[in-house]
């Protein structure tokens, strides 16, 4: 599957106003989400997922292909993955617990369901070259397996390691194909080890949202992402890839004077593993410390 988008900037000032406009124009009112987002590095030497013994099974036809394609990526490439897992944002602030809630209890017994997502760096636009939409359009193989228990397990069993996680606000319309999102990403505190040298693992309890909220987001201004994206799941297909971009063109042209579309660098969604040059173990390419979100 390739997922397409066009970015903008919005500032926290104009979100309702964005709101209000992304409203009229699909005719429903937002759906608003909010995610805990963990993100898990891969093995320096790529080894794929082959250690399959945590995966729940069994294991439906459609995500058994699912989980041969992201298998066959990463014996490819190392990357970072993301674990994504739906808050209620009631159970934000509560004591950890074992119940089925975002706490590090549900996550990593495996109780709690998430979505494992990869992206692979973004296609080359043909930079300075490029001309009209294309010069705007990222657009990057992506696999998603929704609903997946065990992911911290799955991970960790072929070498993965906890790395960070953060908290995605977001609010989502749709129309005509096309998904339109506001985005904003908040950090959370990090896990102290226990004793030197033990790995990180996720918080144990998430703070209030008052207090997610409040405190210093990603983006020290607090300004919203905004993405027009198309997924499209036959991209072998380059009638099907073209029709994607005709109605993200479509869809600019729309917004224009609304929202200002600017074309991003691929390295900021590189989500790649730098392989050691003599052996020894890396950590997170630089850019992806503070650039990782979607």
């Amino acid at each position: 599957m390739h997922e397409l988008f066009l970015t903008a900037v919005v500032p926290d000032t104009d979100i309702e106003r964005a709101k209000a406009l992304l409203q009229g124009l699909s005719g429903m009112t937002a759906r608003g989400t909010v995610h805990r987002i963990l993100y898990f590095a891969g093995p320096p030497q790529p080894r794929g997922l082959a250690v399959k013994r945590a995966i729940p099974q069994p294991i439906q036809p459609a995500q058994g292909r699912l989980w041969t394609e992201l298998h066959q990526q990463m014996v490819r490439q190392s990357f970072v993955l993301q674990a994504r897992y739906p808050v209620n944002r009631d159970e934000l602030g509560a004591a950890p617990g074992p119940a089925t809630s975002p706490g590090a209890a549900a996550i990593l017994s495996g109780a709690a369901q998430g979505t494992l997502r990869w992206t692979d760096i973004p296609d080359p636009t043909g930079g300075s070259s490029a001309t009209g939409i294309t010069r705007l359009v990222t657009q990057r193989k992506k696999v998603e397996l929704p609903e997946t228990r065990n992911l911290p397990a799955i991970l960790t069993d072929n070498g993965y390691r906890f790395k960070s996680e953060l908290i995605e606000e977001s609010f989502i319309f749709y129309s005509n194909g096309n998904e339109y999102v506001l985005a904003r990403y908040h950090r959370l505190p990090s896990a102290a080890p226990a004793a030197p040298g033990t790995p990180l693992t996720p918080l144990a309890a998430l703070p209030s949202w008052d207090q997610i909220t409040n405190s210093a987001g990603v983006d020290p201004s607090r300004q919203w992402l905004f993405f027009v994206r198309r997924h499209v799941v036959d991209d072998t297909s380059p009638d099907k890839m073209k029709k994607a971009l005709e109605a993200l063109e479509a869809a600019r042209a729309q917004l224009t004077g609304i929202f200002a579309f600017v074309p991003v660098d691929r390295r900021a969604h590189d989500t790649r593993i730098e392989r050691p040059a003599g052996g020894g173990n890396v950590g997170l390419p630089g850019a992806q410390a503070q650039k990782l979100r979607t």
